[in-house]
């Protein structure tokens, strides 16, 4: 009996260090008491996509950042079944922002295959000191039109997404992008190339332009997410660029003037919208003017005149708030507007829509 208790603790161990699935092997890395001039990017890359450092290209690994502040100035490129783990006291940070052509700078971490992931253990900070354009944190999908590959299952869970403390509406910074390239002109081997099921839960998104952001990514789950100062300036808490059958539950947009919450925007390729369930949706970003007309507001559906929006329940409770801002302003008829049908206002379709409009006292 003893032998056979030392022998399962022994398998216990190797297997905490080193275990394979399906052909792949595993392992885990814990790194320490990270240094401030040092920049991290390139250990973890090697980490990550070991066969550029001499590892092997069938190894995923799980790095486990301990407390302190890891400097990240590279993009981190996380892979097949690769997790980032952010341990107690853990935090991520980007200072050394050298923007590109067009004021662009590359993301702190891009998750560009099937189940890579990053996992905080209580919130731990993400924060970007960058104010370039178009500037993005986190990547999910293709890298570009051209990229092969399915990636499903990516997830972002319990960290906080900080970016550049400013109001300044051209820094319009995002805080997750997905990205999938199925309907691009360039895609010849459209069933091949797809962006679908991620999921990001119990995460907190401050001071960005846009908290997340989705070009015709599918079937993606949203749940227990805090808004906080993103979209001041005119930018948005979720912005949708296609994409179909997403669910997202347990959303509170807070303390964000001008921004809209849910704004949906086709675009030359984007997929239709359609069968989106958006429930226990609380929208608090009060309601202020820019030159004289009204911010943004609880459902902006401004720029999808051509597109619709198909058999979509949601569920969401404003506060002071415009409830539907259309390509003309608010929009007061909010019942005749998602109840009608083949006219040039019938962009909502096949709806249930439950709100409450709450006046702020």
């Amino acid at each position: 009996m003893k032998n056979v208790f030392l022998f399962s603790i022994g398998m216990l161990l190797a297997l905490s260090a080193y275990s394979q699935m399906e052909g792949v092997a595993f392992k885990t890395k814990k790194l320490k008491n990270p240094q401030a001039h040092i920049d991290y990017s390139e250990s973890l890359n090697c980490l990550f996509n070991s066969f550029n450092c001499g590892g092997t290209a069938d190894t995923s690994y799980q790095v486990i950042l301990g407390a302190g502040v890891w400097r990240i100035e590279e993009t981190v490129f996380i892979g097949y079944y690769d997790q980032l783990v952010l341990d107690h006291g853990a935090i991520v940070k980007r200072t050394d922002c050298v923007c590109g052509p067009d004021d662009h700078v590359d993301p702190i971490f891009h998750l560009r295959s099937r189940y890579a992931s990053i996992k905080g253990v209580n919130k731990n900070l993400i924060k970007s000191d960058c104010e370039c354009n178009d500037y993005v944190m986190i990547k999910v999908g293709h890298e570009d039109v051209e990229t092969n590959g399915n990636i499903h299952y990516c997830s972002v869970k319990n960290v906080e997404i900080h970016g550049p403390i400013t109001d300044d509406e051209s820094n319009n910074t995002t805080g997750i992008y997905y990205y999938n390239n199925q309907h691009e002109p360039e895609n010849d081997t459209f069933s091949t190339k797809t962006s679908y099921f991620h999921l990001v839960d119990d995460v907190q998104f401050s001071f960005l332009f846009n908290g997340i952001k989705i070009y015709n990514s599918n079937a993606c789950t949203f749940n227990n997410l805090l808004f906080n100062r993103v979209g001041i300036g005119g930018g948005n808490a979720f912005l949708f660029e296609g994409g179909i059958e997403h669910k997202i539950s347990n959303v509170h947009h807070h303390s964000s003037p001008n921004s809209s919450s849910l704004t949906f925007k086709g675009r030359e390729h984007s997929e239709y919208f359609a069968a989106y369930a958006i429930s226990n949706y609380v929208v608090e970003t009060h309601k202020t003017k820019i030159h004289g007309e009204h911010g943004g507001g609880c459902i902006d559906v401004r720029e999808i005149d051509t597109f619709g929006i198909y058999n979509s329940t949601i569920n969401l409770i404003c506060v002071d708030s415009i409830l539907l801002r259309g390509v003309n302003g608010e929009i007061t008829d909010v019942k005749s507007y998602f109840n009608a049908s083949n006219t040039s206002r019938s962009i909502l379709h096949n709806h249930t829509l439950s709100h409450q409009y709450v006046p702020k006292q």
